[in-house]
């Protein structure tokens, strides 16, 4: 299924607003004064491991010390004195670690979508421009849409993008979601984001599979 076709059935079954997705990009697209910047720099991952960490676990353990290491959002707090070399954020789960880790040196993707125009305003000047934008909406303002919904689907979306050799996942777990306002809510996002990522996997393998491979 493209992109388009599903992110509108997103969209109606959770009930978001495409406009205000679109004027989220717009906002966050407004801090990048150089939008491929960061991009370009990510490219010197290309054709490498990666593996992606989500938040279900202790601290991890790298399976590849080689592997380029993805964390997505408030997963952050897995990594210990580790210093990841994405950070994939849609700017809702551990901001200070977060800043701590962009300030050690790891590169920070941000997302911008209808619910956190607010986060934006407020957390995204401390990065000053030293980020990669991405978004969901189809008019990207410049930014990246990487075709993800979740920060973890999009952190695998970003991998196969890089031309992943492998990639490698690390705490995900699709049914029970982290404890939030709506866990009804969040377990259907955690679906999604199952689908995408299996369908990531599908396309990687060239085989028909019903459940995601740790390593694909």
């Amino acid at each position: 299924m493209d992109w388009k076709t599903l992110y509108l059935q997103i969209c109606k079954e959770l009930n978001i607003n495409c406009g205000w997705d679109e004027e989220a990009a717009r906002i966050l697209s407004s801090y990048l004064p150089d939008k491929n910047r960061v991009m370009e720099e990510l490219k010197e991952f290309e054709g490498m491991d990666f593996q992606i960490i989500g938040p279900a676990g202790g601290e991890i353990a790298l399976r590849n010390r080689d592997a380029i290491m993805i964390v997505a959002d408030s997963a952050i707090r897995r990594v210990g004195t580790k210093i990841p070399h994405i950070v994939v954020t849609d700017l809702d789960g551990g901001m200070e670690l977060i800043r701590k880790s962009w300030e050690q040196g790891s590169k920070v993707v941000i997302h911008a979508h209808g619910d956190n125009m607010g986060s934006i305003r407020s957390e995204v000047p401390v990065f000053m421009g030293d980020f990669m934008g991405t978004c969901q909406s189809e008019q990207t303002f410049g930014l990246f849409n990487l075709q993800g919904f979740t920060d973890g689907d999009r952190s695998v979306k970003l991998a196969q993008y890089l031309k992943a050799r492998h990639i490698i996942l690390d705490g995900f777990d699709f049914n029970t979601p982290v404890p939030k306002k709506n866990s009804v809510e969040k377990y259907k996002k955690l679906q999604i984001a199952k689908e995408i990522i299996l369908d990531v996997a599908r396309n990687r393998t060239g085989k028909e599979m019903n459940s995601i491979p740790e390593v694909f």
